[in-house]
């Protein structure tokens, strides 16, 4: 979890509610901007999790759990990545 990504995806949802509804994109980028934020925060809790279990401890199975919550965090960061990027071409707009 990127703390200044974070930061700044706060600085633009406090830009877009400053702007009001009757701003262009107001509504798709509120959304996207919550969406990125939330999905921060999860991945954060996942990231957390994996990382609180020994590795060398676990069981095959308990294994390929924690390879799966690390396949989903990275999902979940490129898609946030991908949603920053369309934030950043829209919030000036």
């Amino acid at each position: 979890m990127n703390i200044s990504l974070l930061s700044a995806n706060a600085c633009q949802l406090k830009l877009v509610l400053k702007a009001g509804p009757e701003s262009d994109f107001y509504q798709m980028l509120l959304y996207m901007i919550t969406s990125s934020i939330a999905l921060q925060i999860i991945v954060g809790l996942i990231l957390v999790s994996k990382y609180m279990v020994e590795v060398d401890g676990l069981t095959e199975g308990e294994k390929a759990t924690a390879l799966r919550l690390n396949s989903l965090a990275t999902s979940l960061v490129t898609l946030i990545t991908a949603l920053n990027v369309i934030v950043s071409t829209f919030i000036g707009s």
